[in-house]
């Protein structure tokens, strides 16, 4: 018996029915219809936007109906950050309908009056999209006077700890080492001390980190205060910032102090005595500074260093993903080249693979991501490579070595990955070989439907027969020629990076100008000293643990580039250092950085290359 297609209309009503709303269930729990049917918004809200100087807000920002993947706040430089960032969630069903909240607070004090902008945030969500916050603008009264009062004694003391059991508040900069090697990480805390109430505070000065790579990896989440002894006094602690620092060159390099104001809270002396009168408080104003910091740092061993060594200190493993080991001739192939571990993955450089001259190479697309975990550094960097085979066969893509500097076992150490085989079948065009190729003294039948040209054709014998003619030969020729620079290239590798140096530069210039476009400051200025220090590190070979000021010059100099070139090069670095980690300075603006860096590179290129011509 057949199945008849119109049978379930044989089926009672009540059946029909189930299986209506068993499939319209099915829709609603797998398909996402209500999620886009959601709107997805970034907001802010503030309490207040009239306040007086000695008045205290709050400001939220909210993101509506999807994930958070990061939130970069706004610049707070005219406020005290009283309180935050503080981060809460929620999640509500109304009528079938589901919402989700994410909210980021910050308790605020501003520092004087006036009218202020709080500039927008930005948010990007867990499908990876930007979305922004609207600005808000603060007008800002004088509060009422405050009367002055004499500080307690030594408030301002620097160093790690107080001199006597008096101290009532002070900061300090705590290194968890003071020797390390180059590239090595330091995590530098700054932690105030204070047994006494206090109201706000605020960084004034941020350190200065001459010599070293710095990452800010302060949680930015609100942190809760702990609790120490000194002198059998207890104090109460907070962890104002915290850096990890990658010393670029050897020697003794010293972090410079870090300046805090802190707003404490005293009885006031106006008050009177008695029991009212020890019930009013007054705020007074300090200024702390923490000790200057000095670190040794020693230079790498020469003994033992592989060839293939390019800076990367820490702790790595590397692996490669092939996308499809059966491909056929000029069809590309995907591989992926991960190095992971514990250091600075933003200074690490994969060596050039040496890829067999029949593959055709492109430039590798690099992402990276890097991440915090126990004050330590961590991530992996990504190097997707584009190969495409030119023959058939059995082929195998060599083991991929990345050597580096362990500081644990003070070795350098070198991963390596397994070779990978390929399967490369012909592809539609099949070459002149193997049993497609014609043996000599073979003769092919004629076709008899083929019209053989005469000698009379005012084709044949003409300018464009003979130019025909001698095209493959130099279709041929140039190949040659191709294949021949091609595997020169990549059996020096520096070579091809130097090479390509500017051209690498300006593709990292272009992901610096996206941020531009966005207003990301610190995501585009990290991006415009990248693609200098690359540029650099690949045009005159510095390796990535010797790039500092001092030595970019010298090789520069050496290298032929004018004097006018390096200082422009050495001001987009300081300018870039400056705006990163001393945000509250003032740095310029973004779009003259752009233009200005991409001048230093084309300049410094068009000396390097100048001064290699006149070599003899």
């Amino acid at each position: 018996m057949k199945n008849n297609p119109l049978l379930i209309t044989a089926l009672p009503k009540y059946a029909r029915r189930c299986a209506v709303a068993l499939c319209f269930l099915l829709l609603q729990l797998y398909l996402p219809w209500g999620e886009k049917a959601v709107a997805q918004s970034f907001s802010v809200k503030p309490t207040s936007v009239d306040v007086s100087t000695d008045e205290q807000f709050q400001i939220t920002y909210s993101l509506q109906n999807v994930g958070m993947r990061d939130f970069q706040g706004p610049n707070l430089d005219d406020f005290f950050v009283v309180g935050g960032p503080n981060k809460s969630q929620s999640m509500q069903i109304i009528n079938g309908s589901m919402s989700s909240s994410v909210s980021i607070s910050y308790v605020l004090q501003p520092k004087k009056s006036g009218n202020f902008t709080i500039p927008p945030a930005t948010v990007i969500t867990d499908r990876r999209k930007t979305l922004r916050s609207e600005q808000v603008s603060v007008s800002v009264s004088k509060g009422r006077p405050q009367p002055k009062a004499t500080p307690p004694p030594a408030s301002g003391r620097q160093g790690n700890n107080p001199a006597s059991g008096n101290e009532k508040i002070w900061v300090a900069a705590i290194p968890d080492t003071s020797a390390v090697c180059v590239g090595q990480q330091i995590t530098v805390i700054y932690r105030l001390y204070t047994n006494v109430d206090v109201a706000n505070y605020g960084i004034q000065t941020p350190p200065s980190f001459t010599g070293f790579w710095v990452e800010d990896i302060t949680p930015t989440y609100q942190q809760t205060p702990g609790t120490t002894t000194w002198n059998n006094q207890q104090y109460r602690t907070l962890d104002l910032k915290k850096y990890a620092l990658f010393p670029q060159r050897p020697g003794t390099l010293q972090i410079d102090p870090m300046e805090v104001q802190v707003i404490i809270r005293v009885p006031d002396p106006n008050a009177g005595g008695g029991f009212w009168g020890n019930m009013f408080y007054t705020n007074q104003t300090l200024n702390l500074t923490t000790d200057p910091i000095k670190i040794a740092v020693a230079d790498l061993p020469q003994q033992g260093k592989p060839d293939n060594f390019t800076g990367a200190v820490g702790q790595y493993e590397i692996n490669t993903v092939l996308g499809n080991p059966n491909v056929e001739t000029n069809e590309s192939i995907d591989l992926k080249v991960t190095i992971s571990g514990t250091g600075n993955m933003k200074l690490i450089d994969l060596p050039q693979p040496g890829f067999p001259p029949s593959f055709e190479v492109y430039e590798p697309e690099v992402n990276e991501e890097t991440f915090t975990q126990q004050d330590k550094v961590k991530g992996r960097k990504t190097y997707d490579f584009t190969l495409i085979p030119s023959e058939a066969g059995q082929q195998q893509l060599p083991s991929i070595g990345f050597s580096f500097y362990n500081p644990e076992t003070r070795s350098y150490q070198t991963v390596t990955t397994p070779p990978i085989p390929v399967n490369i079948r012909q592809g539609k065009t099949p070459a002149k070989t193997g049993a497609n190729a014609e043996k000599p003294g073979t003769l092919m039948p004629l076709n008899p439907s083929l019209r053989l040209f005469t000698t009379n054709s005012r084709f044949f014998g003409s300018v464009a027969y003979y130019a025909l003619s001698g095209l493959p030969v130099l279709l041929f020729l140039g190949a040659a020629i191709r294949i021949r620079r091609r595997k020169q290239e990549l059996s020096h590798p520096f070579a091809l990076r130097q090479k390509q140096a500017q051209k690498v530069a300006i593709q990292r210039l272009a992901g610096a100008q996206t941020h531009l476009q966005q207003n990301n400051k610190r995501a585009f200025y990290d991006e415009v000293i990248r693609a200098v220090w690359g540029y650099l590190s690949d045009r005159v070979h510095i390796p990535a643990s010797q790039l500092d000021k001092d030595n970019i010059a010298a090789i520069l100099q050496q290298n032929g580039a004018t004097q006018a070139a390096i200082e422009q090069l050495l001001q987009i670095i300081t300018h870039c250092e400056i705006a990163l980690f001393a945000p509250a300075a003032e740095a310029g603006t973004m779009s003259s950085t752009y233009e200005n860096a991409k001048n230093a590179i084309a300049r410094t290129e068009e000396d390097l290359n100048a001064a290699q011509l006149t070599k003899p």
